[in-house]
């Protein structure tokens, strides 16, 4: 892949075709142009053609939802040169009986509210890291936009844990290649975290299918062996040191560590990190708050803090997620997974902080709403004495941010922006009773592909296809009274059925979830589940402004919903800039 420059007045012209179906779409576009997302739209349908998104079920998606590109047109290749199975399967006959037919691209896209397409890369290209949806041909082209790499193939492999993780494949540009600490120091400015590669192989060159295009299934397993780091090797030195650079090595699958490595430049994640303090509590018998690895993150610095040399590193509710420029911090509750992917795209002039309340680590302790928002309160100002502040929070963590608002508004201090990303004022048992109808609504459609999806029936996918539909029928009633009171007794659960609403005097933004697999609102009992926007509409005296985000509760914030998240939440940041 090569960059190209276009003359000052030239257009850019984008369109989409491929070898069974002429240009679908055309989208020009001038110096003019305004693109609100990070990807140019591939356009409109061309005349003759018409482009169905469909999900993994056949079923068509609703605007500005993913699903895979289905042409329909009358002018389609008649299929493949004596491959008749593969013709088949991606030549479909129209189901309306008409003279087109369907053609199966395997790309991924999305239709805008005003028909507009946009291109997502091909389907099989995508996987899910640490529950992110990544395309791993944009990670390719971070890689290959490095002057130190020639060519580039990224995959992803299972490690020891069974786990997903990335692997970057690359021929150098030049000898001797460059190592994995500075690849990850370039790369950190180019990609959210968890679209990094946990590991790289270096190769003379990238295997190749008989058509010339990487052999994905052809790339080796990454080596057992330490990495090309900046950091010589250290060996340990004494037993402390032994005993942790073998947990290390268990955890990462790595062969001699030393002790001044960086666990991260490893290979190591926030998921590695947490089962790396449970092992080490374990074979030293001593509490370790897991920030520690990421404030001491090699072998030398935690062994000092075991022996006693240094003192432990205090819990701290705050996790720094970006820093960098001027603005005011966006203090956020929400996973740190889905915090990073957030940050990335809001850029890096936006300090980020993530909130992870201590009460979170107990789990014998209970806690109130008011309890959580005062700690992270505490350490807020701690960072930032005065305001004005800027506030967020996703689900639980939106209703924490609204009492820290209060609070803070209670001292006299100004709240400048409070972001509710789909937060549901109450979960009651009312939430369990409109699950249930679905699912009983599911099962007497005959429609058990979409009731195997609900996490709430803890069966096995496999248990319950082998199931009649009285079976599963009787199977929904003898949980239907067990799972509310579960669901009463968690801490989270308790803690948002005892917290009552109240006005409050500024304004509100409010980022609902636009799509999910699970058409609710189409459903008269689930009507009361989405009464969400008049709750908060109640409170809020300054106003709510209201913003759609595509994918559910949880997909809102994987790729590529994440992006349209960040545009709308950088938007409302800038006016908060300017005045």
């Amino acid at each position: 892949m090569h960059r190209r420059y276009f003359a000052p007045d030239c257009p850019l012209v984008n369109k989409i075709g491929c070898t069974e179906v002429p240009a679908i779409c055309v989208y020009l576009m001038n110096k003019e142009a305004n693109i609100e997302t990070h990807v140019v739209p591939v356009g409109f349908e061309e005349e003759g053609f018409r482009i169905l998104l469909w999900d993994k079920a056949g079923n068509e998606v609703g605007v500005n939802q993913v699903g895979e590109m289905v042409i329909k047109s009358r002018y389609l290749s008649p299929g493949y040169w004596r491959q008749p199975e593969l013709t088949r399967v991606t030549f479909l006959p129209d189901p309306e009986g008409g003279d087109e037919r369907l053609y199966r691209m395997g790309d991924l896209g999305i239709r805008l509210p005003d028909g507009l397409i946009l291109h997502l890369g091909r389907a099989t290209s995508q996987v899910k890291i640490r529950g992110h949806r990544v395309e791993v041909a944009e990670i390719e082209m971070a890689m290959l936009s490095l002057d130190c790499i020639k060519e580039v193939a990224v995959a992803a492999q299972e490690d020891q844990y069974g786990d997903q993780i990335l692997v970057g494949y690359m021929v150098p540009a030049k000898q001797p290649a460059s190592s994995t600490s500075a690849l990850r120091r370039e790369l950190v400015q180019k990609l959210p975290d968890y679209m990094i590669p946990s590991a790289f192989v270096i190769l003379d060159a990238l295997p190749l299918t008989p058509t010339g295009k990487v052999d994905y299934r052809a790339l080796p397993m990454p080596s057992t062996t330490r990495p090309d780091l900046d950091s010589t090797f250290k060996a340990p030195r004494n037993h402390t040191e032994h005993l942790l650079a073998d947990i290390w090595e268990k955890v990462l699958g790595i062969d001699a560590i030393g002790v001044a490595d960086n666990f991260f430049e490893l290979g190591g994640n926030s998921l590695l990190a947490a089962r790396l303090i449970v092992r080490t509590e374990k074979v030293f018998g001593k509490k370790i708050p897991l920030a520690t690895i990421f404030q001491r993150p090699t072998v030398e610095k935690l062994a000092r803090i075991l022996n006693g040399e240094e003192q432990s590193i205090a819990r701290s509710s705050l996790v720094l997620i970006q820093t960098g420029g001027s603005r005011l911090p966006f203090f956020c509750m929400t996973s740190v997974n889905n915090l990073t992917a957030l940050a990335h795209y809001l850029g890096p002039e936006q300090p980020v902080y993530g909130l992870i309340p201590s009460y979170l680590d107990d789990l014998n302790t209970s806690f109130t709403v008011e309890q959580i928002a005062a700690e992270c309160l505490e350490e807020i100002r701690a960072l930032q004495p005065e305001g004005p502040y800027l506030l967020g929070g996703h689900s639980f963590g939106g209703l924490v941010a609204f009492e820290m608002a209060h609070q803070l508004q209670a001292l006299g201090q100004r709240v400048q922006l409070l972001v509710l990303i789909d937060t549901i004022p109450s979960r009651t048992k009312r939430s369990f009773r409109l699950c249930f109808q679905g699912m009983r609504y599911y099962l007497k459609h005959g429609r058990l592909d979409i009731l195997i999806d609900f996490s709430a029936l803890k069966v096995k996918k496999l248990f319950l296809s082998m199931l009649t539909p009285e079976d599963i029928h009787n199977k929904l009633m003898m949980v239907k009274w067990k799972f509310p009171s579960k669901l009463k007794s968690t801490r989270i659960q308790t803690a948002m059925d005892t917290y009552t609403l109240r006005a409050y005097s500024g304004r509100i933004v409010f980022f609902e979830a636009g799509g999910s697999p699970v058409p609710w609102r189409k459903l008269q009992c689930f009507q009361p589940f989405r009464d969400t926007r008049s709750d908060w509409a109640m409170v809020a005296i300054g106003g709510l402004e209201i913003h759609q985000i595509p994918g559910g509760h949880a997909s809102m914030l994987d790729e590529p919903n994440v992006q349209m998240l960040a545009e709308k939440l950088r938007a409302c940041l800038d006016r908060v800039k300017f005045g």
